[in-house]
């Protein structure tokens, strides 16, 4: 079927906000990349995710000191192996930090990172003509990375000034653009648990696609799925694998 993630971040939100979040999504997975100034611990976490699908990532901020943004992945990942007891394998910089073209892919693989969503799309524009993942290629090499764009994000209410029902119908066209394609898309969305209280209509909005039959992933389901495709697989095979996959989509639409 069509697939369907949420992903979150997390800067620094108050604990009930994400309770808060929990209750609106009606348990939807949801993938919380989490700031290393995040107000949540191991504990913390095991308690309000721990009978959940609830993913955690990493948020890394280097803002201050874009120059050094490898030494602080570095750090952070292993902050977060520390904080959480897993290691982390999906990242979103914090504040749309980018460098050039995949600019900080080596970082990302030094530390163990498996997938990106950090192509920080904001209201349904698909800034890399596809709703799809990818592997990602730098310097002549396929990286074993895979990079997603974010579709939306709460900046539709907070910096573009729509509101929660307006930038809710924007998610729902595109899904709705999906189905009448017959082709495969997923819509990640960022939403940050402090912004639960302006943007109740977006989330209600996931819940009515899901209803429609999208199927709801985290970061890292979208992940394993995608490299299950390709992994002990010819180009031939990953192809025709891919084909037979997307026709039964495409005929369960129909």
């Amino acid at each position: 079927g069509q697939v369907h993630t949420v992903a979150h971040a997390d800067d620094q939100a108050q604990l009930e906000k994400y309770a808060e979040q929990q209750r609106a999504l009606h348990g939807l997975p949801i993938t919380y990349l989490m700031h290393p100034l995040t107000r949540h611990d191991r504990r913390s976490a095991q308690r309000m995710f721990g009978r959940r699908r609830v993913e955690l990532g990493l948020h890394p901020d280097a803002l201050d000191q874009p120059t050094d943004y490898a030494a602080r992945v570095a750090e952070q990942a292993r902050w977060f192996e520390s904080h959480f007891g897993r290691r982390a394998l999906t990242v979103r910089n914090h504040g749309f930090l980018n460098d050039g073209y995949w600019g900080h892919l080596p970082a990302w693989e030094q530390a163990g990172l498996q997938m990106s969503s950090n192509i920080p799309g904001l209201d349904g524009n698909v800034l890399n003509g596809s709703l799809l993942p990818a592997r990602m290629m730098l310097n002549g090499r396929l990286s074993s990375h895979w990079s997603i764009l974010t579709t939306f994000g709460d900046g539709m209410v907070f910096a573009l000034g729509l509101s929660d029902e307006v930038a809710a119908q924007k998610v729902a066209a595109c899904a709705s653009g999906i189905v009448e394609s017959k082709l495969p898309g997923i819509i990640v969305v960022n939403l940050h648990p402090q912004n639960i209280g302006e943007t109740r209509r977006i989330h209600g909005v996931l819940r009515d696609i899901v209803a429609t039959g999208f199927v709801p992933w985290t970061l890292s389901d979208c992940w394993r799925w995608f490299e299950d495709c390709t992994r002990h697989a010819s180009p031939c095979a990953w192809r025709h694998r891919m084909q037979s996959r997307l026709r039964a989509w495409a005929g369960s639409r129909s």
